[in-house]
């Protein structure tokens, strides 16, 4: 009786947890435009990692976003990527998707990337898609290397959404 209990209240959860889970996530297959956003890096992490001073840690964060967009190119050769410029920068017109990075955060113990990826429809404004938030977590060698190789992580994140019928 106790087991039967038991499995009956597991079954619950389970059901519970599908019911908070998004229904369903758009097929992105057909997607030609996408606008990739910014990976906002905390501006003052620059002191806790050890840079000279607040511009040299944007220079990083920057050359890393450009580095990052042109990844997300070179894995979806078929598509047209747009790269915002900036934190702040526009989507740019012509764009179905915009891809949106949320809840950024950089683990300065393990240097790694926290973040969730949003897949935003540029017509209707509303979440049609997402990789929930996840830990990405690059090379050792220097700072420089663990956000490139945790960002080609998130670059093959959004290339398996864009490019896998979604899970229903």
């Amino acid at each position: 009786m106790k087991r039967l209990l038991l499995v009956i209240a597991l079954l619950g959860c389970v059901g519970l947890q599908a019911d908070a889970a998004p229904q369903s996530q758009a097929d992105l297959r057909g997607t030609h435009r996408l606008f990739i956003g910014w990976v906002d890096l905390d501006r003052d992490l620059w002191a806790p990692l050890r840079y000279a001073n607040r511009n040299d840690w944007e220079d990083v964060v920057e050359r890393q976003n450009l580095m990052f967009q042109a990844q997300c190119q070179t894995l979806l050769p078929d598509r047209r990527i747009k790269g915002a410029e900036t934190a702040s920068s526009p989507v740019a017109e012509g764009s179905d998707i915009v891809v949106k990075f949320a809840d950024v955060k950089f683990d300065v113990k393990d240097f790694g990337i926290y973040l969730e990826i949003q897949f935003i429809d540029v017509k209707s404004g509303k979440q049609v898609g997402s990789v929930p938030y996840t830990y990405y977590r690059g090379g050792l060698v220097t700072v420089d290397n663990c956000i490139e190789g945790a960002l080609d992580k998130v670059a093959k994140a959004i290339v398996s959404r864009v490019t896998k019928r979604p899970r229903r």
